[in-house]
């Protein structure tokens, strides 16, 4: 399912069992199984249960809070270790010069790939347009 969007004002967010339940005046809007959550944003004014609360955060998923026109409140985001042997890597790679060349002629080297896909597209698209110059000194590149 991805992120839920919670837009209803005054709305009530609890779980039941392994659900997340939206409710407004005891009526249930949305029931959806909290494996398919991947982030809970909600706009306006809405109550979000203590349970929910503590079971997003154990299951690392975000919950942020918007005004009802969308302006940015704040956000309650679990904590991010499960990846810190990554973040450590990366750390490290950017400091050696040579490690880090490495890495940005891949970068390059996929930005240019894309490119030319880019470019063959608009030539299949576009009646009449000659890109073959343009796509011999990307080749060449």
């Amino acid at each position: 399912m991805g992120t839920v969007y919670i837009t209803q004002a005054d709305a009530f967010i609890g779980k039941t069992d392994e659900r997340l339940t939206v409710k407004v005046n005891h009526q249930k809007l949305l029931d959806v199984p909290l494996l398919k959550v991947d982030g809970v944003v909600v706009l306006g004014r809405a109550t979000v249960s203590p349970q929910v609360i503590e079971e997003l955060l154990s299951r690392k998923i975000p919950l942020s809070f918007l005004t009802a026109t969308g302006r940015y409140r704040g956000r309650l985001e679990p904590e991010l270790t499960k990846n810190i042997f990554v973040r450590r890597v990366q750390w490290r790679a950017a400091g050696e010069t040579e490690q880090a060349v490495h890495l940005v002629r891949g970068f390059v080297r996929g930005k240019l790939k894309n490119y030319r896909h880019a470019l063959l597209r608009a030539q299949r698209e576009v009646e009449g347009l000659d890109l073959t110059a343009a796509l011999t000194r990307l080749e060449q590149a």
